[in-house]
């Protein structure tokens, strides 16, 4: 790999450099390699920044307002293999935390690309000339600060670093922006909002959620919706951590971009006592495609497993009239399990069960599960965090599920949602405590021209 100006201090190729420091090619996109060595059980850590002065930062988490950071864990404690683990952080948010797939107990070779795009970045991270199967084309959302400079953490041992440019850059100019703000015990609240009149020209919309520091035992489920002819949709959801003060949480919700436009009414459903900011970035530019039409689905609370009912109770088949424009269509779905006392085998909160999308003859399955919660960007919580669950992970957001279907312009699409069959066998305890095990489903159908 042919070499950018790097600063003075990254030594020749098969020498060893200390908490050096390196530049960037900060107006275009580029790539890094470098081999680390986690001898001794070193953590290793790296933040892009733009100045001279590198801010303070630690070597798991780095973490810095207008800074770009990736910690490599040689030992994730909460995770009973003990695999490595590693950090993902922009501007200051822990965004994620993954396993590695290659324990970091000896010299590793890494490289990292960066690509800037409309409203952030895309990184793809290898390892040993293997692409991470979730940090590839990563997109970083209202990831626009310049970078100019890369550091290592003070004990990093780093050989034959290079960097070069990989492509033009993205110029990204200020994005339009609402905010919208409020608090209370259990809220409900409701605004309508001056968003954009046009989506014309706009490559991305990003959500910022923050919820503010309460203290708060217990995981919450919290929503926001959009309010579209009289009916309610659901944006996005997240749900709380464990014994955590507040939360920020960054998304690309382009997808439902044509929801979020004129004066429009949006509705927060914050369980626990938060105070709640939400932001909505508008960006100009070639980006992700926006749907023209969005056509609702399944929404709502579905008891699953009730008596009599093997499975879904309330999901029906739907059929769908495809405009005449229609060139191609995808299923979009935030779907979570909940409820567990007084139901057979910990349903649906800790159960295990596909799901399965049938639509234009063909069927598509997934699990609704959430594994590996012991990599959560907010660990060491308290309560049963660490627990893997239907759909969710306690302080995170809920990852949409998305599918290409079949989509023939002026016909009819047959769609239909079913889960694995499961009986709840509900019944409440002495006490009587208990929740029927249920699904919170929002989904539709989108529709692109």
């Amino acid at each position: 790999m042919k070499r950018f100006s790097a600063a003075a201090a990254i030594i020749l190729t098969g020498l060893a450099c200390f908490a050096k420091s390196a530049e960037l090619p900060e107006s275009s996109g580029f790539e890094i390699s470098f081999k680390a060595d986690f001898g001794q059980g070193r953590d290793i850590g790296l933040i892009m920044f733009s100045g001279e002065n590198a801010p303070a930062f630690s070597s798991t988490k780095p973490a810095a307002e207008n800074a770009l950071g990736i910690g490599f864990q040689c030992e994730e404690k909460d995770d009973r293999q003990k695999r490595s683990s590693i950090f993902l952080t922009s501007s200051g948010l822990i965004l994620e935390n993954r396993p590695s797939p290659l324990k970091f107990d000896r010299t590793r070779e890494f490289e990292i690309k960066l690509t800037p795009v409309c409203g952030g970045r895309n990184i793809t991270l290898s390892i040993d000339g293997k692409k991470h199967s979730f940090y590839t084309d990563y997109f970083l959302p209202d990831a626009v600060y310049p970078l100019s400079r890369l550091k290592f953490s003070e004990k990093a041992v780093i050989r034959d670093f290079a960097v070069k440019k990989t492509g033009r850059g993205f110029h990204n100019s200020k994005p339009a922006e609402v905010s919208w703000k409020g608090s209370g015990y259990w809220n409900r609240s409701s605004k309508t909002l001056r968003l954009p009149k046009s989506l014309e020209g706009i490559g991305r919309v990003t959500l910022d959620w923050k919820l503010i520091p309460k203290d708060d035992p217990w995981d919450r489920v919290n929503r926001l919706f959009s309010e579209q002819a009289g009916k309610s949709f659901e944006i996005a959801r997240i749900i709380t951590s464990y014994n955590e003060a507040g939360g920020r949480w960054k998304q690309d919700i382009t997808p439902l971009a044509k929801l979020l436009t004129g004066e429009r009414k949006l509705k927060m459903q914050v369980d626990g006592n938060f105070g709640w900011q939400i932001t909505l970035r508008y960006y100009k530019g070639e980006g992700r495609e926006i749907p023209r039409k969005i056509v609702p689905l399944w929404n709502g609370k579905f008891r699953y497993g009730p008596p009599g009912v093997k499975g879904l109770e309330g999901i029906e088949p739907k059929e769908v009239k495809l405009p005449d424009w229609a060139e191609r269509a995808e299923f979009f779905s935030i779907f979570t399990g909940h409820g567990w006392k007084g139901n057979k085998g910990r349903g649906a909160e800790f159960i295990r069960k596909w799901r399965k999308l049938s639509a234009g003859g063909k069927e598509f399955m997934s699990y609704l599960w959430e594994d590996e919660s012991e990599f959560n960007p907010i660990d060491h919580q308290g309560g049963t965090w660490h627990i893997d669950r239907a759909g969710w992970r306690p302080g995170c957001l809920v990852r949409p599920w998305i599918v290409d279907v079949p989509a023939e312009a002026g016909k009819t699409l047959k769609l239909d949602y079913t889960a694995e069959p499961y009986s709840a066998n509900f019944k409440k305890d002495s006490q009587g405590r208990g929740y029927h095990a249920q699904h919170f489903a929002a989904s539709c159908l989108l529709v692109y021209d």
